[in-house]
């Protein structure tokens, strides 16, 4: 018994533990948010000194001219977001009484069956009660505005009510403080980044603080810094020519702002799964605004095909094997690095997750742990299925130990059960 209150005590002094941990970072995320996302900033910028020293450049002024393209570049996409976010603010009222008015179109009436769903599919004028595609068919009005709102998959008068231009002017103000704190958090990235990249740089000559350049925690620390460089170059490879393709298809189509939702599609390109619909949300707005919800659903299917071709086609021959971690873990991670460190946490999750991963790695006790978040991803190796078969291998032991702290545990039946259950997860 004795050792079983010590296994449920050493299982909850670790999730006491964990929750301590947690609330910390949380609490000082304001800080941990900037000093995160400029690491991570820092380890992809980290080779562009060195290709500067290789043409020539001296390493004083490779690392200023590093720091100032940068800056440079940040700086420029803050000036057209800040520009384009202050006019938008402006025309926000007008978007939201046209678009109150476009879904208004579409509400049930006694006037006309076949109003909603001719406004809903082509924009066009309301059909009267008296039209003889009413008097030919056997819908009621009530039908034919309830088929026209399921196909719109919304509820269009509380939409009406959400746009309404009263509300309009809380939300332009809310959406220009926030824009102005952003961009008050990347310079601040930013001079965090160049105070990181500068010691970065300077201890490439020397000899690691002492240690040699084939110490395993050298070598694994040179893998892991390798591994978030090339995700996050290529997928800024991949996000700027997704960004590139949904500008100019907005251009086309008229949509104001196109540079800004470009640029809302890049950065949103980083959160994955869920990031390109959230960039897709202001753009069909606007549009179903301005154009009616045809060249709305034109915009729906033009971001579908980019963003579904690029990631599908252009990034699986970009990524190589792949990120080597579950899609689930993936989709884990963004909503706990978002919770833990904001925004920022949510746009470098799965950076973040990789070093996480690499640091477990560091340790025989805890490598399971990052086996078990491979599992379901590309890695299809020999030298992977044997990490997954061992990190199954202590998984089984951990369920052991666990079942037999239990004050109700025994080494009889439920442990035999748990390590086949464990056995039979290992063969699949």
């Amino acid at each position: 018994m004795d050792i079983k209150k010590t296994g449920m005590m050493g299982a909850l002094i670790a999730v006491a533990a964990a929750i301590i941990i947690f609330w910390g970072v949380r609490s000082l995320a304001f800080i941990l948010a900037p000093l995160a996302m400029a690491m991570v900033i820092t380890i992809a910028i980290l080779p562009l000194p060195g290709w500067f020293t290789k043409k020539g450049v001296k390493p004083g002024l490779a690392l200023i001219l590093t720091i100032l393209s940068v800056v440079g570049v940040i700086a420029l996409v803050a000036f057209i977001t800040i520009a384009s976010i202050g006019k938008l603010a402006g025309y926000l009222p007008t978007y939201a009484a046209n678009l109150s008015k476009q879904t208004s179109a579409v509400e049930p009436s006694s006037t006309g069956s076949a109003s909603g769903l001719a406004a809903l599919i082509g924009g066009t004028a309301p059909v009267t009660a008296t039209s003889t595609i009413q008097a030919s068919t056997a819908v009621t009005p009530t039908a034919g505005s309830g088929a026209a709102q399921a196909l719109a998959g919304l509820n269009l008068s509380n939409l009406s009510s959400a746009v309404s231009p009263s509300q309009v002017s809380g939300t332009a103000e809310a959406i220009v403080v926030a824009a102005a704190k952003a961009v008050g958090m990347m310079f601040l990235v930013l001079f965090i980044f160049a105070f990181m990249l500068s010691a970065a740089f300077s201890l490439r000559d020397k000899s690691f603080l002492g240690l040699s350049e084939d110490n395993p925690a050298v070598m694994s620390v040179q893998q892991f810094t390798l591994e978030v460089r090339q995700y996050v170059n290529i997928m800024t490879v991949i996000n700027f020519l997704v960004a590139v393709g949904d500008t100019l298809i907005l251009a086309l189509l008229g949509i104001p702002f196109a540079v800004l939702w470009g640029i809302l599609a890049f950065f949103m390109g980083f959160i994955p799964s869920i990031g390109w619909w959230i960039s897709l949300i202001p753009p069909f707005l606007i549009a179903w605004a301005q154009f009616g919800i045809g060249t709305a659903v034109i915009v729906l299917l033009s971001y579908v095909l980019i963003n579904g071709g690029v990631q599908n086609i252009v990034q699986p021959k970009m990524m190589g094997k792949g990120l080597r971690i579950s899609p689930l873990v993936v989709f884990i991670s963004v909503i706990f690095w978002a919770t833990v460190l904001g925004g920022m946490g949510a746009l470098i999750a799965v950076p973040m997750t990789m070093i996480v991963m690499k640091l477990l790695e560091l340790s025989e006790s805890t490598r399971w742990i990052t086996a078990l978040m491979r599992i379901g991803s590309d890695s299809d190796s020999d030298e992977e299925k044997k990490e997954d078969a061992q990190a199954f291998e202590r998984l089984r032991g951990l369920t052991g130990r666990l079942r037999n702290a239990m004050p109700f545990g025994s080494r009889g039946e439920e442990t035999g059960e748990a390590a086949s259950a464990a056995e039979d997860i290992a063969g699949g």
